[in-house]
Parts: structure tokens; sequence; C-alpha cells
């Protein structure tokens, strides 16, 4: 019998990975009874698919990135960490600073509406 390659393990953790980031949806929108508990959860994290698998190929990208720079010669690999590094700086500063400003922008909606609840009951 022939041992499962590195190669087959990182393509079962991307399988595993796509049905972790994709049943939440599916439940949604076909059986609403079961979307609850964890799968709940996963959705609310996500929102939409379409931001669940932004995260997966970010995630796959991520792997192949791993699985490569190793096998380049070290002045190479030096080069292209010096390259990629700024890259993802700016993409996790981009991706979470517009997430924060989005939730500060509703919790300013929210406050702005308890203060209009506020004032009508005074």
């Amino acid at each position: 019998m022939q041992q499962p390659t590195f190669l087959g393990a990182i393509v079962g953790l991307l399988a595993v990975c796509i049905f972790l980031l994709a049943y939440p949806f599916y439940l949604r929108r076909y059986k609403p009874a079961r979307y609850k508990g964890l799968w709940e959860v996963v959705g609310s994290i996500y929102e939409t698919p379409q931001r669940a698998l932004r995260y997966f190929f970010a995630l796959s990208f991520a792997i192949i990135v791993v699985i490569v720079i190793p096998s380049l010669p070290p002045p190479v690999q030096g080069a292209l960490a010096r390259l990629l590094f700024p890259f993802v700086i700016i993409f996790f500063a981009v991706a979470f600073g517009l997430r924060l400003l989005k939730v500060e922008k509703k919790v300013e909606e929210l406050e702005k509406r308890l203060e209009d609840l506020e004032n009508r009951q005074s």
C-alpha cells in the first residue's frame, strides 16, 4: 500500500477547508433548521460565500508559498522574502483596517439610533 504524500495531505486539508467554509452557506440556504451552533458561527464570521472563498484562496496561496520557498536557493529565498513581506503587511493592514473601520461605522450608527430613541422617549 502506498503511503500518502505531503502534497496529498495538503490537498486533503484544502478539501476539508472548502467544506468547512462552504457548508454553512448551504445549510443557511437549503436547510435552515440545521443552521445553528458552529455552522451559524462560521457563517456569521464570513457573512457571504464569496468572502469565505477569498479566505480559502488566501490560505491556499500561503500554503503554496510555504511549500515552494524552501525549495529555492538561499539568495532567491532572501530576495523573495524581502519582496513579499511588504505586500503581506499591506494586505493585512488593508484587510483588517477596513474591517475595523466598518465596525466603527456600525457602532457610530447604533449610538446615533440609541440617542434618537432616547430623545423620542423624553
